[in-house]
């Protein structure tokens, strides 16, 4: 009979073969390869990608560690063969090696030209995988977050395994300088291509009526923040602002678009700072983006991010956001021009700052908080043009059209064998964000001379 986990594993070898319903596509058969697809700014970002390589008349297959969440699912509706290794939350040796020796065997049977996995256990799996199978083709890991409190043992092997992709890929400056300084991966191998959003979709999005939903007054003012309930996002800060903000602002209130761990903790903390009746926890939403369009102002209060895909989507709503200066944020949120910054509430990374020196107070930090969405909720006329201001900004250099071009071109230059000379053709189409801003800051300062 064997044994549940043997049933489990045989489960999910037989569901590890991908239904292809457009086999005879041209262009690249490329797989996709993530940790899970519940809802999540990774999840988001590749159901996106392998939708537009589908148009652009690729072979795409997205495969996923852990069982098939709702954008799985999405992405399967959308004519994408997806598969699963239904593998749990475990990062113990014995869970790693056993599904990389699956992903092995399922590799060996596939007609695959490009391997492009996304976080550092899909990345570990599929580059020890991809040599097992004897086919070793290319492959590019994606590295979207500077967190250094991964488990042990996925950031070692994470380390040990970087030299056998062929491109690691970074969604901003801020994660690539992280990579190189702290984890020690290959410069050489690095390249930034931006994350982008579906304008077309987000704009089709109807705004959610939230003020009629939880029986608030039209006049409420409504903060919203979207994530995962973790500690690293800082919504617990956020709470405390609000309880700051209630004296002045009589009929203010924060609704949270997400689940997780901290859910308990956080309805505590509203409950011990006054404002539990100001705090709305919505859970996932398949409609987050209709809600963004029915608050007044978006905060991010995150402790660390590397280029949060949420905050892309606010930004293309032409929200006015107010957001946390860490990872990637500040290449996209230029302070007083495309939204507010603040200093995180808490430094995560205790090792950072201790090199950086004293990071500002929690209480100094949420006071830093307080203030930006004050600002915001009694300067309407800013907001409104920090918020017109961001949408420009994605139009210009963030939408998921740039980003799949990118990859297209990444992928036809390794799987064309051009991997050397491939380096400096892309460095030249995927620009390095700094070098980007700069031009952007020279154009703006040529345009007010001409109009003085």
């Amino acid at each position: 009979m064997g044994s549940p986990e043997d049933k489990a594993q045989d489960r999910g070898q037989a569901d590890l073969q991908p239904r292809r319903p457009h086999a005879s596509m041209s262009g690249m058969k490329i797989l996709l390869v993530v940790n899970g697809t519940d809802f999540g700014g990774t999840e988001v970002t590749v159901s996106r990608i392998a939708v537009t390589l589908r148009k652009r008349g690729h072979d795409v297959c997205v495969l996923s560690l852990k069982r098939l969440g709702p954008v799985g699912k999405q992405i399967a509706q959308a004519g994408i063969a997806v598969s699963s290794l239904e593998m749990n939350e475990s990062v113990a040796l014995r869970d790693l090696v056993r599904g990389t020796a699956v992903l092995g065997q399922w590799l060996r049977r596939q007609d695959v030209d490009v391997i492009h996995s996304f976080l550092p256990r899909a990345s570990v799996m599929s580059r020890i995988a991809n040599r097992l199978s004897g086919a070793r083709r290319p492959h590019i890991a994606n590295e979207e977050s500077t967190d250094f409190r991964r488990p042990r043992l996925v950031r070692m092997l994470n380390r040990l395994t970087a030299g056998w992709s062929e491109r690691i890929m970074t969604v901003s400056a801020a994660v690539r300088d992280v990579l190189v300084s702290r984890d020690g991966l290959p410069s050489h191998k690095i390249v930034v291509v931006p994350i982008g959003v579906d304008l077309w979709a987000i704009d089709k999005q109807r705004e959610t009526d939230i003020r009629t939903e939880l029986k608030l007054a039209p006049s409420t003012a409504v903060l919203c923040a979207i994530g995962r309930l973790t500690r690293v996002k800082g919504h617990v800060y956020l709470i405390r602002a609000l309880a700051r903000l209630a004296p002045e602002i009589a009929d203010v209130h924060l609704v949270l678009v997400g689940d997780g761990p901290e859910n308990r903790r956080l309805r505590s903390e509203a409950n011990a700072q006054g404002v539990e009746s100001r705090v709305r926890f919505l859970g996932s939403r398949a409609d987050a983006v209709g809600i963004m369009k029915g608050a007044d102002v978006f905060v991010l209060p995150s402790l660390q991010e590397g280029l949060p895909v949420v905050l892309l989507e606010a930004m293309a709503c032409s929200l006015p956001i107010v957001a946390s200066n860490v990872g990637g944020v500040g290449e996209l949120i230029q302070h007083g021009e495309t939204g507010l910054l603040v200093a995180p509430a808490e430094m995560w990374n205790r090792r950072a700052s201790l090199r950086e020196g004293s990071p500002p107070s929690a209480d100094e930090g949420v006071a830093a908080l307080t203030g930006a969405v004050s600002t915001l909720l009694r300067d309407r006329r800013q907001a409104r043009l920090l918020g017109a201001n961001a949408r420009r900004l994605v139009e210009s250099s963030h939408t998921v059209e740039q980003q799949v071009t990118s990859l297209e071109q990444l992928y036809a230059a390794l799987v064309n064998g051009s991997n050397g000379g491939a380096s400096a053709k892309l460095t030249r189409g995927i620009e390095p964000l700094q070098q980007r801003e700069v031009r952007e800051v020279e154009n703006r300062e040529l345009a007010s001379r001409a109009s003085t």
